[in-house]
């Protein structure tokens, strides 16, 4: 048989460089020598994107010892990145404002299976819990498909507009990784109108009303605004 081994690379104190086989992964994989062919299969490498690594070839005989007068070979591949394995957020959707972009834009990286950024794939953001009375679909807004960059996905222009409260956003990534939710704490929106919810009772001269006016500050969907400036 042919023994084949990757030649790891220390970078930044951690050994890279592994041989991805049928059975995972491993420094080394070996095929068996048919007619004088031994031919791999689903064999790969795993490493740091823009690493160059070797891989050295070894026959054996059937003792496991090394073929004498049978040179070692090698070969070099440079390693690039490959599609999104695991997903992570970098900064949360933070808390907003009704009808207002989320205050902290959400940014995701893309990860593949080396721990380099994803050179492909995107995110879909999805409103998937919101307060009793509103419909969670509803509620978001703005771009929420987004595709990756260099491995970095940023939502820019994420809103909810809806009843104050809290809401569960869920990233969805393709290439069929796990998807994350965050929670985002929705409060009332710039104010659009007044509302008059009391009217005032008895109106006699000079004398104070009987029954006060209240009179409501609300945003677009009819919450009242804690602050007016």
């Amino acid at each position: 048989y042919v023994k084949a081994e990757v030649q790891q690379i220390e970078i930044g104190g951690t050994s890279t460089g592994t041989l991805k086989t049928s059975s995972g992964t491993a420094t080394s994989d070996h095929a068996n020598i048919t007619n004088g062919v031994a031919t791999f299969a689903d064999m790969g490498i795993v490493g740091v994107a823009g690493q160059t690594y070797d891989i050295t070839y070894t026959a054996y005989n059937s003792s496991n010892q090394v073929i004498s007068g049978l040179p070692i070979r090698s070969h070099s591949i440079t390693v690039t990145a490959g599609a999104p394995a695991s997903m992570t957020i970098t900064t949360d959707p933070g808390n907003a404002r009704s009808g207002s972009v989320v205050v902290a834009l959400p940014r995701i990286e893309l990860i593949d299976a080396g721990g380099n950024r994803s050179a492909s794939g995107s995110v879909t953001v999805t409103a998937t819990s919101a307060p009793a009375g509103q419909t969670a679909a509803s509620a978001l807004s703005g771009t929420t498909t987004i595709s990756a960059s260099s491995g970095v996905v940023t939502f820019n222009d994420l809103r909810l507009t809806g009843l104050t409260g809290d809401y569960v956003l869920t990233f969805t990534p393709t290439n069929s990784v796990t998807a994350q939710t965050k929670t985002v704490t929705l409060g009332a929106g710039d104010p659009t109108q007044m509302v008059v919810s009391r009217s005032a009772v008895a109106g006699v001269t000079g004398k104070a009303f009987a029954t006060q006016p209240i009179v409501a500050v609300v945003d677009e969907t009819g919450t009242a605004v804690e602050t007016v400036s």
